[in-house]
């Protein structure tokens, strides 16, 4: 019978030591634990306080069947309502599974086959589906293009600050991604409106960007700029000159031509941030296919609206602000209410286990 936990709760520890960043950490141990949760009650003739019995069911006993039951016992145990779930506790599995390949010595040659091959992951994903729907199950699709989630905001921050090509400032054309993507942080334009601001929309004297209200376009919001970005600018403005083509463009930014620039400008720097951030926390190609991108324009200016509903500022003044419609506010308040609800659930947790009545109960007796 699996009656001791030790080997399992020192595996647990190495692997959480194991994971590149606190972030991988705290996304894939958790599921991890669930897991072991899982295989404790579907092989609970082998004993885990023995190692040699534990490394032979990983390495010959656990096959993708065990994949997807133990997915679907993670979100019936969490109780989880979007399909983001099913993606994070595939990703978290091989995260482990490639551990103990490559720090323990534990191959298991079948999961390895399966998540090497993206036909078979895409299989084991629509399984695990018809399983949680079998079981009544229905969870919420992902959105086309989510927003970045916190620790993905800081992760782009730093490779903003931190890239060469990007602060040595000797391209125009890196220094207005570098612009654009901090803008799209801050202020959530759709990149159409951010696009089509006219060149005079920045005053560097008093720090302030004018944006068209969507209502009126004679209308003009004044939004300061942090002098990060004011710097920036006089960067880019500079650059400019030195090209001999500051003059050209009647937009705020503008491509060689002086012509506005389109969806597609930002696309390479994105694209190598997410690679990058990929390979960091060790998510293999295969498994990134499953995946729908926070590294775009759309999940950049959701990441902003996300920030303004949070600080309150109203609905109806969002959408006239940054030029988006209904349909990307009503995915923010999503993110943002099913945000609160977690940490509402947490908070009445730890409350309820605060209770006289819970110690009374939690006795054996």
């Amino acid at each position: 019978m699996m009656n001791n936990t030790t080997y399992i709760d020192s595996l647990i520890r190495e692997f959480e030591n194991n994971c590149p960043t606190s972030f991988t950490s705290d996304q894939y141990v958790p599921k991890v634990k669930v897991l072991f949760s899982y295989l404790t009650q579907t092989y609970d003739g082998v004993d885990n306080s023995d190692p040699k019995a534990m490394e032979s069911l990983f390495k010959y006993t656990i096959t993708h069947n065990d994949l997807i039951e133990s997915t679907v016992f993670y979100i019936k145990d969490k109780r989880l309502t979007f399909e983001q779930a099913i993606y994070d506790s595939l990703i978290s599995f091989n995260a482990f599974f490639k551990f103990l390949n490559y720090s323990k010595n534990i191959e298991n040659t079948n999961l390895i086959r399966v998540f090497n091959n993206s036909e078979e992951l895409k299989q084991i994903y629509a399984k695990i589906k018809i399983l949680l729907n079998e079981n009544k199950i229905f969870l919420k699709p992902r959105q086309q293009y989510p927003s970045l989630q916190e620790e993905e905001f800081k992760f782009i921050n730093n490779y903003l600050i931190s890239n060469p090509k990007l602060t040595q400032y000797k391209s125009v054309k890196s220094t207005q991604c570098l612009i654009i993507l901090k803008l799209f942080l801050l202020l959530g334009l759709k990149p159409e409106k951010l696009f089509e601001l006219p060149a005079d929309s920045v005053n560097l004297e008093y720090n302030y960007i004018k944006i068209p209200s969507e209502s009126n376009n004679n209308n003009l919001y004044i939004s300061r700029l942090p002098n990060n970005i004011i710097f920036l600018f006089k960067k880019l403005y500079k650059l400019r000159e030195k090209a001999h083509h500051n003059s050209k463009g009647n937009y705020l930014f503008f491509n060689r031509n002086g012509k506005m620039i389109d969806n597609d400008y930002t696309t390479d720097i994105l694209k190598d941030i997410e690679d990058l951030f990929y390979n960091e926390n060790l998510i293999d190609i295969n498994l990134r296919i499953l995946d729908r991108s926070q590294f775009t324009q759309s999940g950049l200016t959701k990441y902003a609206i996300i920030n303004m509903i949070k600080a309150n500022i109203p609905q109806s003044l969002i959408l006239d602000f940054t030029g988006n419609k209904s349909d990307i506010y009503d995915d923010c308040q999503n993110s943002v209410n099913t945000d609160n609800f977690n940490e509402n659930s947490r908070y009445i947790d730890s409350k309820i286990r605060g209770i006289e009545t819970y110690d009374y109960f939690n006795e054996l007796y």
